[in-house]
């Protein structure tokens, strides 16, 4: 069931947030302590790319309230010195399950296990579909409600339906404000711009052109490229005088080349990509999915 759960929330909550989500389900049927070490266990196993959600979809009133005093501790401490806890981002609906539904699913479950034990499949399926009916439902009627989330200190009070929207053009930037989907005008231009791609051809592409004008001539993967530079770069390609220091590109940029200056002054005869631009798969870009040798890089984060 937490299967189905899982493929729910990604399909119909989640499904157009562009840069890639891991997220987990909680609740109260932990102590309090372990539910806290979970999501700090499962916050490390993260990619640290990707956002991260902690959902919290409470039972009924009194675990709703719980829920949110525990998710806006958490996200107080992660504001403050809890390195695990910081970015995470807690999902606490408003709609609660209600303890008669949640009875009727233990009951079904129940009833589906012990059907198994006596080889009634049939009757086990049915069992198991009815529990499903209850996940379904209450999980179709959290999505026309409202929540609240909690991350990094803040509060943000939102419409279930404008979750992806407020990932996107919000929460997102604010975790990672040097990363390529911060910036507007590429989220709203290329949305699929984290697809796996081998950057090879990219590179080659983009080197193959003496002007902006011709970057207009690239479509496909490459596409996105040209909305990265377009505030930054002149018609011939170079730093505009005016272009801002926060911005993806030029972060990157300034970051890279100050990663082989330091290597040069340091006498290092090699240069080790791997250990240089780890820096790159964190906040506050988190550019890439895979480490430079492995070939497989967003089309984006190869032109820093």
């Amino acid at each position: 069931m937490g299967e189905t759960a899982r493929t729910f929330f990604r399909k119909s909550y989640i499904q157009n947030v562009i840069r890639p989500c891991t997220f987990n389900f909680y609740s109260e049927d932990t102590n309090v302590s372990i539910l806290v070490n979970n999501i700090r266990k499962d916050k490390r196993g993260t990619r640290p790319c990707d956002l991260y959600l902690a959902l919290f979809y409470p039972r009924n009133v009194e675990e709703l309230s719980h829920l949110r005093e525990l998710a806006e501790n958490c996200s107080n401490a992660g504001n403050a010195e809890d390195t695990d806890l910081r970015d995470v981002i807690y999902v606490v609906l408003n709609t609660i399950w209600e303890d008669k539904n949640y009875e009727r699913f233990v009951e079904y479950m129940a009833l589906a296990e012990a059907a198994t034990t006596y080889s009634h499949f049939e009757e086990a399926r049915t069992h198991k579909e009815n529990a499903l009916s209850i996940i379904n439902e209450w999980m179709t009627r959290a999505k026309r409600g409202n929540a609240i989330i909690y991350i990094n200190g803040r509060e943000l009070q939102i419409s279930i339906n404008d979750l992806a929207n407020k990932l996107n053009s919000e929460i997102g930037p604010s975790i990672f404000p040097k990363g390529a989907d911060s910036l507007e005008s590429l989220r709203n231009a290329a949305a699929t711009f984290w697809r796996p791609q081998v950057s090879r051809d990219i590179i080659r592409r983009f080197l193959s052109v003496n002007n902006k004008e011709e970057l207009l001539n690239i479509n496909g993967a490459a596409r996105p490229v040209y909305y990265l530079i377009q505030e930054v770069l002149d018609e011939n390609l170079n730093w505009k005088t005016d272009s801002a220091q926060e911005h993806p590109l030029r972060a990157v940029y300034d970051s890279v080349n100050s990663s082989i200056e330091d290597s040069i002054q340091q006498g290092k005869t090699e240069f080790d990509l791997v250990e240089r631009f780890d820096i790159f798969r964190k906040p506050l870009s988190a550019l890439m999915l895979t480490m430079p040798q492995e070939r497989c890089w967003p089309s984006l984060c190869v032109h820093g």
